[in-house]
């Protein structure tokens, strides 16, 4: 479970060792999926350890690492209600996502930690 703190991070419990990761500078942007399933390209920040994808609609998103293949099937879904999450990401260079939903006008929300 996190805390998020009103300096600007959020703060959760590592692993067994006691350790803890605490994460600054969250950015909070919107993308509008405007066309029903569609496939749309989200490039998260460089440097970012942590992410939230989630979607404010009823909609159900598709959400592949390679352009493509949620035509081909080759995705995994996040029912509404759920959100797409990662953390601990060690990782210097931007991620790309391929994410589709299976209604126009999908506004989602994107947080990014540092």
């Amino acid at each position: 479970m996190g805390v998020f703190t009103p300096g600007g991070g959020i703060s959760s419990g590592g692993g067994g060792s006691g350790s803890q990761i605490v994460k600054q500078n969250p950015s909070i942007t919107k993308e509008v999926l405007t066309i029903a399933d569609n496939e749309y390209t989200i490039t998260l920040p460089a440097s970012r350890v942590s992410y939230l994808i989630r979607s404010r609609e009823n909609a159900v998103l598709k959400v592949a690492d390679t352009t493509g293949n949620i035509a081909a099937g080759d995705y995994f879904t996040v029912p509404y209600g759920n959100s797409i999450f990662a953390d601990n990401i060690d990782s210097a260079s931007s991620i790309t996502l391929f994410i589709s939903s299976n209604k126009a006008n999908t506004t989602l929300e994107i947080w990014c930690w540092t």
